[in-house]
C-alpha cells in the first residue's frame, strides 16, 4: 500500500536526522571549540572564495564562530537528546510498540506549535516545509496505527 511506503520513508527520514543530530550533539559537546570553528570556517571558505555573498556559509561561520561555551553546550545537548528521543522512537516504531505511535503523534504535535509558532514571529520558507512534512508525518503515523489494528 502507498500509505505504508511513504510512513516507511518518513520515518526511515526521521530515523537518519535523529541519527545526524545524535552525531552532531557529541562532536558540539566533545570537540574543542578552535577544532570545530576551524573545520567550519575550512568547510565553507570554498564556497565564499566562489561567491562572497554566499549567505549560508557566511552565517555558519558567524554562528559557530561567534558562538559562547554555553551556546555551544545548550546546542551540544539539545541535538543529542534531540536526536536520541528520535532514534528511540523511530526504532520503537520500526519494531510496532503500540505506546510509541501515540507517543510520536504527540511529540510531533508540540514540534509543530514550536514550530508554527516561530514562523509567526519570524517567517521561513524552510521551517514551513519541515512543518508541513510533520504533519504529513504525524498523519502517517495515525494512518498506521490504525490500519494494524
Amino acid at each position: 500500500m502507498w500509505r505504508h511506503r511513504f510512513y516507511a520513508l518518513g520515518i526511515g527520514l526521521k530515523g537518519l536526522d535523529g541519527l545526524i543530530e545524535t552525531v552532531s550533539g557529541l562532536i558540539f559537546l566533545s570537540v574543542h571549540r578552535a577544532l570545530l570553528d576551524g573545520w567550519v570556517v575550512r568547510a565553507t571558505s570554498a564556497m565564499i572564495d566562489g561567491d562572497a555573498d554566499d549567505w549560508i556559509a557566511r552565517s555558519l561561520q558567524h554562528a559557530f564562530v561567534g558562538m559562547s561555551s554555553g551556546s555551544r553546550f545548550f546546542a551540544g545537548g539539545y541535538l543529542l537528546g534531540h536526536g536520541a528521543l528520535k532514534l528511540f522512537i523511530v526504532i520503537a516504531l520500526f519494531r510496532r510498540k503500540r505506546w510509541a505511535y501515540n507517543t510520536a503523534i504527540g511529540i510531533l504535535c508540540v514540534f509543530v506549535v514550536i514550530q508554527v509558532s516561530r514562523i509567526f514571529y519570524s517567517y521561513s520558507t524552510g521551517l514551513l516545509l519541515f512543518t508541513l512534512t510533520d504533519v504529513a508525518i504525524a498523519w502517517l503515523i495515525w494512518a498506521e496505527f490504525h490500519s494494524d489494528r
